[in-house]
């Protein structure tokens, strides 16, 4: 009598099923990483094409310009601040009371830029730019949206300035 239905796999099948999926499931999580580095590596781009155009225009004499940066669509503002501070916008409570909170004494000290959402700027959340002054926001913490992926900024250097501002474009 014949049997239907039984099926009958070897060790060695077995084992090479189990190592395909496995190396499956390795791959399929490494090139989700590298996908999410592109993220990351544009909030470092950023960082390092802003403060070099700060720099820039510190060294040069008289400058009051717009300028656009880019940055990854799911960042929504990039705010420039003091943590240690009392005034900002009200529209911007919720992003400064977050940065406040998760924010080491060290980065509250030594920060004065700041990308929301932070979880998708990884470690560049928190960082500073040298040479700028923050007197032309008006507040202690103001943010800039980013739309479509790029943030606007007017830098403004007078002949005599030791810095650059920042202001609304």
């Amino acid at each position: 009598m014949n049997k239907r239905g039984v099926l009958s796999l070897s060790f060695g099948m077995i084992f090479s099923i189990i190592m395909i999926i496995a190396i499956v499931g390795v791959a399929s999580y490494i090139i989700i990483s590298f996908i999410g580095l592109g993220s990351d590596t544009e909030v470092v781009l950023f960082h390092q094409e802003f403060q070099e155009t700060i720099d820039e225009i510190w060294g040069s004499a008289i400058t009051n310009k717009v300028f656009s940066f880019n940055l990854p669509g799911n960042i929504e503002l990039v705010c420039f601040g003091d943590l240690k501070g009392s005034t900002y916008e009200l529209q911007y409570k919720e992003e400064y009371d977050e940065f406040k909170e998760f924010s080491s004494n060290f980065e509250k000290e030594n920060t004065n830029r700041f990308i929301y959402p932070m979880k998708f700027a990884g470690d560049f959340a928190f960082s500073e730019v040298d040479r700028i002054s923050l007197t032309g926001l008006g507040s202690d913490f103001e943010c800039f949206e980013v739309k479509s992926g790029k943030i606007e900024v007017r830098l403004e250097k007078g002949d005599f300035d030791s810095s650059v501002r920042i202001k609304r474009p």
